[in-house]
């Protein structure tokens, strides 16, 4: 074949495959923007301001009790709509089998359940309901769900709002009504309501009164949330295939027995490994979260996230579409490094990736995705966003100054992303008119775009607020206020309770403060990641969250306070002393985190010194001095003196104690490796010292600190400093 005919076909085939038509200067790599200067507008006052209102409207009504049990005898049946695979039966189901569990826990009596099929089971005397069950007759009855005596008396779920419920007593029954899971909720109400608490998951935190007399009295309650999104993801997704393993393999595990490895939900997975803990140590983990989270109403009837996405580009588009990726500092277009595909970066100016991502999203979302998440990778690994002439010139010259991967200044890149992903959504939502397209606010985008709209079917995650940093905070506060004036639909992303990796750190009060402001200037849902669960350590802040979601309006110290009288009964006021000095103490580690912070960016400005990333726990850590341990130990002790005989209280007040000592003994391995660095003989002992107490206080308290968990992150954590634990104690080099 001639070779001008060669080079036709070349040129016809790179035209018909579509490929991007760019100059020869598109490929020149420079940190320097290339769009317009533009005026920064000022935080103007919001554009949503709703109101703060308490949806719960409880009154009392005229009438005796209603009684479940009597002295180890119930006295009442459950009644649940007739057996179906409807929504509306298995919520009843699951609600009726808690308030069995719990009145059976609290009076020693089993109430039956019954089915409202044909026949009925009860039957209405002299204007009294009488339910049949189990061959007894009971006087009294809690009927859940839709049925005739509820409609007879104009309780029906259909005149709810959304997750709303009712709970009603009429005459000698009890009448609960929801919107599908929210029974439950009126149920968790109901047991509230007669001083059951859930403060942290398992026995310990678990609060069953004794009621011999179990008498609910004649009451009407309403409520419904005032968020329908409230979604708090943690790293426990701990899977069920460990122990499938036979017997002989339940003390032990090696990574490959755990099959394909999920980096997120299969990291306390890896950290076990590391700290040599078998599966059976974590059996209880998941379901215990999952009653906990369930107790406090956490997930929702809508569910929009929009996490990093485009994992799948490179081996999708990597072969035969190089130009879909960023080019980096090297000229190049290929990621680094290979192995990591969910750590690249797109040229998200290519009309061509454009077009491909909103088809991928497309072919998804009819595919049965709730949502179409347009959110770049996640950075790292040397992949910074891309830096061709025709990104540059979507960048705004006079944004705000960032620093990229490669160590060079430039500025917030959230024009050049929201110019595209306007184009992403308007070509989704042509396809598929009432699909939900969402991206997150982040990393060098978080920042409120300056001269570019968002599109209105566009919802946004705020990725801000973590309480370990005063002067993060304060801006994350002000980023969020842009977008209050920018996008139409905002929900909350935040690394919450990430900062701190299981140090002592309380900012209950702040955080209560800073849910009130975003709900009030248009919040519509939450996705709340990393919910650690380091629960003596972080667990009133853990508290205080899913109460603000439900219900914006409540007040955070009467939350605080009840927290504090249903977990320390006769040692309250201490234990309430105790919590506001860790406040005080977190909030000067969050002041100390901001000052070493720009000291230490402005010392290690051309320094790529692996413990620089690991700078604000170490920091964090540090503000704890002797003084203040001494301070909180002594506290601790004149709770566990007003608590007497109480048992329960004793080892509850023993639970906080060791999330103190753990914060010491962590602290002081931040300290000899990060704050002032010693011999490698005392970063060894350091950091198998706490080790060995992870080991001691899992299993004393398996709940106080996500020891599995950080058992993985700490994989990194110390190794990067060229640390090797001994095998004996801890981590394994892997």
């Amino acid at each position: 074949m001639p070779k001008t005919i060669s080079l036709a076909l070349l040129v016809l085939f790179a035209v018909t495959a579509g490929l991007p038509a760019q100059d020869e200067q598109n490929d020149v790599w420079d940190n320097k923007p290339l769009g317009p200067t533009v005026p920064v507008p000022p935080i103007g006052p919001p554009r949503v301001n709703r109101e703060l209102k308490d949806n719960r409207v409880s009154q009392k009504l005229p009438g005796a009790p209603v009684l479940l049990a009597e002295n180890g005898r119930a006295r009442a049946a459950i009644v649940i709509p007739a057996e179906s695979d409807d929504r509306q039966y298995i919520a009843a189901k699951r609600a009726a089998e808690l308030l069995q569990a719990k009145v059976l826990a609290s009076s020693q009596a089993t109430l039956p359940i019954v089915n409202n099929g044909d026949p009925q089971p009860f039957r209405i005397e002299n204007g009294k309901l009488r339910v049949t069950a189990n061959n007894d007759v009971f006087d009294y009855a809690v009927l859940i769900g839709d049925n005739r005596f509820a409609a007879e008396n104009g309780i029906a779920a259909k005149d709810l709002p959304e997750e709303g419920f009712l709970l009603k007593v009429v005459d000698n029954a009890i009448c609960i009504v929801g919107d599908y899971d929210s029974a439950i909720y009126a149920v968790i109400d109901l047991l509230e309501q007669h001083g059951f608490r859930c403060l942290w998951p398992g026995e310990l935190g678990t609060i069953t009164p004794k009621l011999p007399i179990f008498a609910v009295q004649p009451i009407q309650v309403s409520d419904a949330p005032a968020l329908h999104q409230r979604h708090m993801r943690s790293p426990d997704t701990y899977k069920p295939r460990p122990w499938n393993l036979p017997p002989e393999r339940q003390d032990w595990f090696t990574p490959a027995e755990l099959g394909p490895y999920d980096d997120y939900g299969d990291r306390p997975l890896a950290g076990l490994y590391n700290l040599k803990f078998a599966p059976r140590h974590m059996q209880h983990w998941a379901p215990a979260k999952a009653d906990w989270s369930l107790w406090h109403r956490l997930g929702g009837s809508r569910r929009v996230g929009a996490g990093h996405s485009y994992g799948y580009a490179w081996e999708k588009y990597g072969k035969d579409h190089l130009d879909y990726f960023a080019l980096l500092k090297n000229g190049s277009r290929h990621p680094l490094p290979v192995n990591k595909p969910h750590r690249f970066q797109l040229c998200y100016s290519n009309p061509e990736v454009i077009e491909a991502i909103a088809n991928d999203r497309i072919e998804a979302l009819k595919a049965g995705a709730a949502t179409a998440s347009l959110s770049p990778n996640d950075g790292g690994g040397g992949n910074a966003p891309c830096m061709c002439v025709r990104c540059r010139k979507l960048d705004i010259a006079n944004a705000a100054p960032i620093t990229l991967p490669s160590g060079d200044p430039y500025v917030a890149i959230s024009d050049r992303h929201f110019h595209c992903f306007n184009q992403m959504t308007e070509k989704i939502i042509a396809a598929v008119p009432d699909a939900r397209v969402a991206v997150i606010a982040y990393s060098q985008y978080q920042n409120a775009p300056l001269a570019t709209e968002i599109h209105p079917k566009l919802i946004v995650g705020f990725v801000g607020l973590s309480y370990h940093d005063a002067d993060y905070n304060q801006n994350c506060r002000e980023h969020w206020n842009r977008w209050a004036n920018k996008a139409m639909q905002l929900y909350w992303r935040p690394n919450l309770f990430y900062g701190t990796k299981g140090i002592l750190a309380v900012y209950a009060t702040e955080l209560a403060q800073d849910i009130k402001h975003l709900f009030r200037t248009g919040m519509i849902g939450t996705d709340i990641d990393t919910f650690g669960q380091d629960w003596a350590t972080l667990g009133l802040n853990y508290y205080m969250v899913p109460k603000l979601l439900w219900n914006p309006a409540a007040d955070p110290e009467a939350i605080i306070q009840d927290y504090c009288q249903a977990g320390f009964g006769p040692a309250a006021a201490a234990i309430r002393e105790y919590f506001a000095e860790v406040e005080k103490i977190s909030q000067r580690a969050a002041r100390e985190v901001s000052a070493r912070a720009k000291a230490q960016a402005m010392a290690d400005a051309d320094n790529d010194d692996p413990a620089k990333g690991r700078l604000h726990w170490a920091a964090f850590s540090a503000a704890y001095s002797k003084e203040d341990y001494d301070r909180l130990y002594a506290i601790l002790d004149r709770a566990q003196q007003a608590a007497g005989a109480d048992e329960a209280v004793v080892q509850r007040i023993d639970f906080l104690r060791a999330g103190v000592k753990f914060t010491a003994i962590r602290a002081r391995a931040f300290d000899v490796c990060f704050q002032n660095p010693g011999s490698q003989e005392e970063k060894i002992a350091a950091v198998n010292a706490q080790y060995d107490f992870f080991k001691t206080l899992y299993l004393k308290y398996p709940f106080a600190v996500n020891v599995a968990f950080l058992g993985w992150w700490d994989g990194n954590t110390w190794t990067r400093q060229g640390l090797k634990i001994t095998p004996e104690n801890a981590l394994l080099d892997r």
